[in-house]
């Protein structure tokens, strides 16, 4: 990477980003300075491609964690309405059900994959671990069954419905997704988004919380 004349962003393989926004500028600059401290210091950490890529992948996402502490609160004013929404879906579906679906439902979804929902929301605190997480509440869901696009979507709707409800029922305007999925669309790096895996899993995401608001 180098910087351009403008001196705005660096070049990645002779091509200048020209997306302009302020956080692929700030992804830009923590590569740019995060390699260029990695190059002076090789005798200290090591080369190779790859402990580069994870280094800057480790500082990236501890940075854009800190920058996300200073937005989240304008963040969760432009979701808020999305979450109260969903939260409301929810609690009127299964007050809608009797007791034993509740508990069909309830008994039929991985425990592993509804606490790694649960800890999208409450233990990650950046975009990356919270897109890591999900892959793994994903993994959970589907097991070694390799099941189909319909059934991986039906699948992690009904742990999602689970993990808002939560053990003592929905807390309204607290499942949190939208602003999740806020925080890993606008902070998570372009190349990290484009993995198979986690482009999966976001549109996963994305597309259950379409639903669950549209039901």
């Amino acid at each position: 990477a180098r910087w351009d004349r403008r001196g705005a962003r660096p070049k990645v393989e002779g091509k200048v980003d020209e997306s302009n926004t302020p956080v692929s500028d700030c992804h830009a600059i923590i590569h740019f300075v995060t390699e260029a401290f990695l190059r002076d210091k090789k005798d200290v950490v090591g080369g190779g491609e790859d402990i580069t890529a994870k280094c800057i992948g480790a500082v990236d996402g501890m940075v854009m964690g800190m920058v996300w502490e200073e937005v989240e609160g304008d963040i969760l004013k432009v979701v808020r309405e999305e979450d109260e929404l969903v939260g409301r879906k929810v609690e009127e579906y299964f007050g809608g059900v009797s007791e034993e679906q509740t508990e069909r439902i309830l008994g039929s979804v991985e425990p592993s994959a509804i606490q790694a929902l649960v800890y999208v929301c409450d233990k990650c605190h950046t975009a990356v671990d919270k897109l890591e997480m999900l892959v793994k509440a994903l993994e959970e869901i589907d097991g070694d069954r390799g099941g189909s696009g319909d059934e991986m979507l039906e699948g992690f709707i009904r742990h999602l419905v689970v993990a808002i409800r939560g053990k003592g029922g929905v807390v309204k305007g607290k499942s949190g997704y939208h602003k999740d999925l806020k925080m890993i669309e606008e902070f998570c790096r372009d190349d990290v988004l484009l993995r198979g895996k986690e482009g999966y899993t976001l549109a996963i995401l994305q597309s259950s919380l379409m639903f669950l608001k549209n039901i």
